[in-house]
């Protein structure tokens, strides 16, 4: 899966995780710079044909609602407590998610906390 890191998610480990396990990952804070607002890193991950994965859900929500024809978002869910997705989740998480769209998740907004088994 080509895939944006949201600022927040962006750690330098977990992209070493999901490329070991075959995506091809870009940082925002790498590509665009630390900082950029949403609608940045959202034209940027269009132009890329990026899938983005981010925590920020509330504000990519009403984006993509709003510009439907993206390449995807992968939304994380955290609660500061033990149920938080791990790196490790997160990227056994995505393989079940390739696993459950096998034609890709264009237009679509998934929870990825629900395919972290």
């Amino acid at each position: 899966m080509r895939l944006l890191l949201d600022e927040c998610v962006a750690g330098r480990q977990l992209r070493r995780k999901l490329e070991a396990a075959g995506h091809d990952v870009l940082r925002s804070v790498d590509a665009i710079g630390d900082g950029a607002e949403d609608p940045v890193v959202f034209a940027f991950a269009q132009q890329q044909h990026r899938v983005l994965l981010t925590y920020n859900n509330r504000d990519f929500d009403v984006i993509g609602r709003a510009e439907p024809n993206h390449a995807g978002f992968l939304f994380i869910y955290q609660d500061n407590d033990e149920r938080d997705m791990s790196n490790d989740d997160i990227v056994r998480g995505i393989a079940n998610v390739e696993n459950a769209f096998p034609a890709g998740i264009a237009g679509q907004i998934v929870i990825l906390n629900q395919y972290r088994w």
